[in-house]
């Protein structure tokens, strides 16, 4: 960008003299504009420095302040196409203007008839009075069930981008998940929804049918709010614990008036972040409840689910053309229901029903390209777009080792591309793309073969986009390719064409400029008369030049909310694929796909489709490992105790984890502790003894429905589960306390402070710094008794930093902490002296006061041996290893369960089960490794 900047100034002239001649996008789509937080979320899956590119897109003029500058909000310029520049900045000006026209569609989705009395429930269309501009609603309103999760997700962004607030999100998605999850019995059929609802009364609507299909949009946009509401809690939980720390600090006798006000503030804070969690508890319970309450085994008729349910009598739906039961037999959209159907908790269907589905392809020759074969060619649009707003069905893009993958998914992985085929090899969004492609070239093909005259008035000559709509206010068309009505009226939907951008970018993105100017409406001499098509709320539902319209409108002035949520979702997974990403961390639809064979794999990144992305990312989780003060030890040990805390992205939707610890880089020869139990909490604390010396942890997660013992020792894989990939190794150098007298001494007197700090209950943020001190007289001993060239390059800067003369780490810590440690100390004298306590500290027994157990005896020699007959360094640095392992486990084998750490409790019980001493242990774990010692040591 800093060489575009410099040929920026070498052109400066030109762009100068071009002044005037510019040609914008018409002012029918003015008024457009970016909050500073949306910019920053819209633009931070694909560029590292956002405040940058903000910086150049000011520098270009596609950005300027809003007059409000109070507001933190840009206004979005309409740059000329032939600005000299306008290639530096194209992808951005095309994500501007489609997070645009995304702000449309959710002024609609949130804004439009919403209030408490009707549960916040939306219309499933309106219709825009062409004299007044005004909305107009149906005498009886109805929500569509469809729509209605559509548009939940749709709010959650809405939160994400800053333009609602968290209290208003959660209040509304209370209010509709409580009027759906109590619907009464009679309003809903084996758990599943009607299609439409009064939103007066409450009450399903007499002349609309339980749907499979409605319901299924209605679960998947249920469970993004799901994932996006457990992700929003863990954030919630973070913050309170830091508002806590911040609070404690706070505490003091002498409290200014200034302070006074920071507690009472933090205090509100703290009260308003605990409410949105019961908040979020309470929707997630509801979400739970209304998918498990769904019975998809009893919509099974013939091998395949069942369309739905007449209102009235309750017996399956018939088939209009042959008059037997309406069954989703053939590839449709249905193969959503599917998918939920096989991943209920409640109500599973067998895997073997989703390969009964009829996925017979057509060939048809496309100009320019080579023939094509398409499931479901003749379906409207929406069947193959709607579903892939919330699922993510592309291929991942892959170009590490492929041993790192399961071995099963071997076969669906071709150079750097891992296939995302189910069991009979289908691709779902390979087969999306060729019918948008189909459906477009269609309607080509029949611009093509009219004559001259014709073809500039026909509508398709210019616009392309068959999916099932709205003519006018009573006729809704079936608008497909191969349908008769498509050819005579050449009505082409706008909405469902951009829903499209995921599957054809450039085809996509060309008619949605097109219709913003009204490209070859000039041509029609209907500037004056035409419709607009563009409205408040982005595109109407459908249009056409043509004059034979059949009491149809030529524009349709509808606005319909599945159409309007289809839109937004389908944009913001191109522009940042958040929707896909939730998805992504559903458990459910994890465990169905991984079921189904689609090779399932948990990735956190997001990967939106921008740039002609037509795969996903595989990427190893991310891992930051720190260091924490063990609280389960009450005494040292020569050998490293810590606490490790583990944080990763994974940790808000696995259920298990797998640690991997090694002193190699490629983990040959590890110890892994496997399907451990994890608490949702964003992080996990991890205890493992750890001699001095470099080591390597990696972690990965799992998903899984399967019922682990907490203090399991079973090494095996889970079954029906899916994994993440193992996370990048992450390099830790440990170290062992100082073995002389004064420094185990300073140790003990902090750990004593911080035993009395929890014995007078003082605040937690005194607690949390006599932790931290603890770790850091560790750190500062160890710097001062290492020698620098033994020390890496940051630690030796480290040590450069230390106070002159200091010769222990109290001393450091006294000089770098007065206050604090002071205070602390001065904390504890009082408590001491009110409570007549003794001075006295207690020492803790050297290594060599212990007896040593047989096992130790044996190694102990081993090593003299080693050391005797000067063997490599890496067998003795093995052997001393071995010995404060077998220190390990003679400690945890004389100890009481009850007084173990969570790992030592596993290492207890393989122990016992069997029948070990520490030495048998050892030999079981490293059998090859301790035979190579014994040999040597002869």
């Amino acid at each position: 960008m800093k060489i575009l900047l410099s040929f920026f100034i070498l052109l400066l002239p030109s762009i100068v003299w071009s002044k005037g001649k510019t040609k914008t996008t018409p002012n029918y789509f003015h008024h457009k504009k970016i909050s500073e937080q949306s910019f920053h979320q819209l633009f931070s899956p694909h560029t590292e420095n956002t405040q940058e590119l903000l910086n150049d897109l000011f520098f270009y003029k596609v950005i300027r302040f809003s007059d409000d500058f109070k507001k933190n909000e840009y206004i979005i310029e309409n740059i000329d196409a032939n600005d000299p520049f306008f290639n530096v900045v194209k992808n951005e000006v095309k994500a501007l203007n489609l997070f645009s026209y995304m702000k449309r569609t959710f002024d609609y989705l949130w804004n439009v008839r919403n209030n408490e009395k009707s549960s916040y429930l939306l219309p499933r269309f309106v219709d825009i009075d062409s004299k007044t501009n005004t909305l107009e609603y149906e005498d009886v309103p109805l929500t569509s069930s469809a729509g209605t999760g559509f548009a939940f997700a749709s709010y959650i962004m809405g939160e994400k981008y800053g333009w609602i607030p968290l209290d208003q999100l959660l209040t509304r998605l209370i209010k509709i998940f409580n009027f759906f999850d109590n619907l009464s019995e009679n309003d809903i059929h084996n758990g599943f929804l009607n299609s439409y609802y009064d939103m007066e009364t409450g009450s399903k609507y007499e002349d609309s049918d339980f749907s499979v299909l409605d319901t299924s949009y209605f679960v998947i946009g249920s469970l993004s709010v799901k994932q996006y509401l457990i992700s929003k809690k863990i954030s919630l939980i973070k913050s309170l614990s830091q508002d806590q720390i911040d609070l404690d600090d706070t505490v003091n006798l002498k409290l200014k008036a200034k302070m006074k006000k920071t507690r009472k503030k933090i205090e509100t804070s703290m009260s308003i972040k605990q409410e949105h969690i019961l908040s979020i508890n309470t929707i997630v319970e509801k979400i739970d409840s209304i998918y498990n309450k769904i019975d998809w085994q009893s919509a099974l008729h013939e091998g395949f689910l069942v369309k739905g349910w007449a209102s009235d009598t309750q017996n399956i739906l018939l088939d209009p053309v042959t008059n037997k039961e309406a069954l989703h037999g053939s590839l449709d959209a249905s193969y959503l229901a599917y998918i939920l159907a096989v991943g209920s908790d409640t109500f599973p269907i067998s895997k073997k029903i989703w390969e009964n589905i009829n996925r017979n392809k057509q060939t048809f020759s496309i100009k320019d390209a080579k023939d094509i074969s398409v499931a479901g060619s003749s379906l409207p649009l929406s069947d193959h777009v709607y579903p892939q707003c919330f699922l993510d069905m592309r291929d991942y893009s892959f170009d590490g080792d492929i041993s790192s993958l399961p071995k099963r998914f071997h076969k669906k992985f071709s150079h750097t591309v891992l296939n995302f085929k189910d069991s009979l090899d289908f691709q779902y969004f390979d087969n999306a793309v060729k019918a948008v492609q189909y459906n477009r070239q269609y309607t080509r093909d029949i611009a093509n073969s009219l004559d001259e005259t014709a073809k500039e008035t026909s509508t398709y000559s210019s616009y392309w986009g068959l999916s099932d709509s709205w003519s006018s206010k009573y006729i809704y068309d079936e608008l497909r390719p191969s349908q008769s009505s498509s050819v005579e009226n050449e009505r082409v939907s706008p909405t469902a064409a951009l829903s499209a951008i995921n599957f054809n970018e450039i085809a996509v993105y060309n008619q949605f400029e097109r219709l913003l100017e009204r490209k070859n409406f000039i041509a029609l001499n209907a500037v004056e008369f035409f419709p607009e098509i563009l409205t408040d709320y982005g595109f109407t539902s459908s249009f056409t030049f043509s004059n034979d319209s059949n009491d149809r409108d030529a524009v349709s002035l509808r606005l319909v909310t599945k159409e309007k949520g289809a839109e937004f979702l389908a944009i913001e997974n191109f522009l940042a694929g958040s929707i896909w990403s939730l998805i992504s961390t559903n458990k459910n639809i994890n465990l169905a796909l991984e079921s189904l064979e689609f090779p399932t794999i948990l990735s956190p990144r997001k990967s939106p489709a921008i740039y002609g992305k037509l795969t996903k990312t595989l990427d190893a989780p991310v891992v930051k490992i720190t260091q924490e003060e063990n609280n389960f030890l009450d005494s040292l040990e020569v050998t490293n105790e810590y606490v490790y805390k583990i944080e990763s992205d994974i940790f808000s939707y696995v259920d298990y984890y797998d640690i991997e610890v090694s002193e190699f880089a490629d983990f040959n020869d590890s110890q892994i502790f496997k399907n451990l139990r994890n608490e949702n909490l964003g992080y996990i604390l991890f205890s493992i003894p750890l001699n001095d010396g470099k080591f390597f942890f990696r972690v990965r997660g799992s998903q899984s429905n399967e019922v682990v013992n907490e203090n399991s020792s079973n090494n095996s894989n889970l079954s029906n589960a899916c994994y993440t990939l193992w996370s990048e190794a992450v390099e830790i150098k440990t170290y062992s306390e100082s073995s002389s007298k004064n420094d185990i001494e300073e140790v003990i007197y902090m750990k004593d402070l911080l035993k009395y700090l929890k014995e007078l209950g003082a605040k937690k943020g005194l607690i949390k710094s006599a932790e931290r001190y603890i770790s850091l007289l560790k750190k500062y001993d160890y710097l001062l008794n290492t020698d620098t060239e033994n020390l890496t390059i940051t630690e030796s800067w480290q040590k450069l930093s230390l106070p002159e003369n200091a010769t222990d780490g109290l001393t450091v810590l006294r000089k770098k902490h007065p206050k604090r440690l002071g205070k602390i100390e001065r904390l504890v004298q009082e408590y001491k002296e009110a409570n007549n306590l003794s001075e006295v500290i207690d020492e803790v027994k050297s290594s060599s006061d212990i007896h040593d157990s047989s096992s130790l005896t044996y190694m102990k020699n081993l090593l003299e041996k080693l050391t005797s007959k000067g063997s490599k360094k890496m067998y003795i640095n093995r052997a001393n290893n071995y010995i404060s392992l077998l220190k390990k486990y003679d400690r945890i084998i004389a100890s009481k369960r009850e007084n173990l750490a969570y790992f030592e409790k596993q290492v207890k019980k393989s122990i016992e089960n069997g029948n070990h001493n520490s030495l048998s242990f050892l030999r079981k774990k490293y059998p090859k490794r301790l035979a190579k010692l014994e040999s040597l040591a002869g």
